[in-house]
């Protein structure tokens, strides 16, 4: 595959199989200069359908479109950065991260813009003081944690960064779910690596959840982790983990378990009462709070050593300015869905049962994964018989729902997901779909003969 002729023209051999990583590797070398005669544009995204790709946006106000004429080339011309308008859209990537709510939105607006430092006397610094400590107690309440058992964070990321890091020392065993986000898996073996710590990997079965037995063996092992790390929910399946019977396995032999709560806190009902945990990790934009806060809530009691120093922020625990509009954004949010968790969940749980009869009903050649009786209200994950997600993705993105896959396009890579190669899947036929409070009840119907028509299409291609 490569750039001919003036330049408009990119030559796509047929059967292709990554078609996507391709023009991107392309379209970046005519960024950098490096493309001969290749259209000069700054890529961001990318969505493509059987008969269209578009790369969008560019530089100012302009941006590039891709046409496949063919089935085997593609032309570029100058197009307005989108033709559908956004009310028209209907986003289904909600596991990835949620709209932000009106609440939020609100609570943010009061401090942007505005200077005041929280550890200062005077009237504005005092306000921000007062603004941090309020979207502390309502998070606390989200999780029925006090609120000085509240660290905010700048996203679950880092704080289960930080969690790992404590537990990870001096040649300390810790055991983690195969399950377990990349903050978490990465962070351990990378310890594992640089020798501080020795890692024990939780085996899980075909649903995503983790063995209770083999945990069981781990913590008896003449000496068993100190710390076990456990995601409630797992972003890939939607399986929730049995959190409970592994906190008691974990406290049985006094070994603490953090629980990554980032996909089920504002989601579903989840506290440190009802888990047993020893820490809940939260992230706000995964539930309409904003990007840029998370938080941790600790059991009373419960302490890890300081994620920075250089400051007494957050009880001296996370030393550096405190982001006020982001901190009061994740209250503004807490506040918001702890109402209604429960029938909420009931609503979208209803939504997504009916659209998984829907999507068996019509196509052919699809498996739900995740435990069909413990598992996420507002996820739906599944298998597509030989068709891969992320033209299915891309064919979406052009009918107009925003939808995720295992194996999708990154601004760098394309890499398949650790998660479902575990559980015996490929994962590059995975489509994943997570619906919200904004979700439109009857949306399925469109949806569903679009992802139809997407699906019969690339089988028909392959033939």
């Amino acid at each position: 595959m490569k750039w001919q002729g003036s330049g408009s023209r990119l030559q796509v051999p047929l059967g292709e199989t990554e078609p996507c990583r391709k023009v991107l590797q392309l379209v970046r070398q005519a960024h950098r200069g490096r493309g001969r005669s290749a259209p000069s544009i700054a890529p961001v995204s990318i969505s493509v359908n059987i008969g269209k790709i578009r790369i969008a946006p560019g530089r100012g106000d302009d941006s590039s479109q891709l046409y496949l004429r063919s089935p085997g080339s593609i032309h570029s011309r100058s197009h307005p950065l989108s033709t559908r308008a956004p009310m028209d859209r209907i986003y289904l990537d909600e596991a990835s991260e949620a709209p932000l709510l009106p609440e939020a939105r609100d609570a943010m607006l009061r401090w942007l813009g505005r200077a005041a430092d929280p550890s200062r006397a005077y009237a504005e610094a005092m306000e921000a003081r007062q603004a941090i400590e309020v979207a502390r107690e309502s998070v606390g309440a989200l999780v029925g944690a006090a609120p000085r058992d509240v660290t905010f964070t700048s996203s679950a990321t880092e704080a289960l960064n930080w969690l790992v890091d404590a537990t990870c020392r001096d040649g300390a065993k810790v055991a983690v779910s195969s399950m377990e986000h990349s903050a978490v898996f990465d962070s351990a073996a990378r310890a594992q690596a640089e020798g501080v710590a020795r890692v024990e990997v939780i085996a899980a079965n075909s649903f995503g959840a983790i063995e209770l037995g083999h945990l069981a063996e781990l913590l008896d092992a003449g000496t068993g982790p100190r710390s076990v790390f456990v995601q409630h929910a797992n972003h890939e399946t939607g399986t929730i983990q049995p959190i409970e019977a592994a906190t008691q396995l974990c406290h049985e032999r006094n070994a603490i378990c953090v629980v990554d709560a980032a996909l089920t806190a504002g989601r579903i009902p989840v506290t440190l009462k009802s888990t047993a945990a020893d820490a809940i990790v939260l992230s706000a934009h995964k539930f309409g709070g904003p990007p840029g806060a998370g938080a941790v809530a600790t059991r009373r009691g419960v302490r890890f050593r300081p994620m920075l120093s250089g400051g007494n922020q957050e009880r001296a625990r996370r030393a550096g300015p405190e982001n006020v509009a982001a901190i009061a954004g994740f209250g503004a949010a807490a506040a918001r869905v702890v109402n209604d968790l429960e029938s909420e969940a009931a609503r979208q749980q209803q939504i997504t049962d009916a659209l998984r009869r829907r999507i068996v009903g019509q196509i052919a050649g699809i498996e739900f994964l995740g435990d069909p009786d413990s598992r996420l209200p507002h996820v739906v994950s599944m298998q597509m018989q030989g068709v891969q997600g992320e033209p299915v993705v891309l064919g979406l993105d052009q009918a107009g729902f925003a939808v995720h896959s295992g194996s999708a396009c990154s601004n760098e890579i394309l890499e398949p997901s650790r998660i479902l190669e575990i559980i015996g899947v490929e994962s590059r036929e995975n489509l994943r779909i997570s619906i919200g409070r904004s979700t439109p009840e009857g949306f399925a119907t469109h949806f569903v003969e679009a992802l139809a028509k997407t699906i019969t299409g690339l089988r028909g291609l392959a033939g």
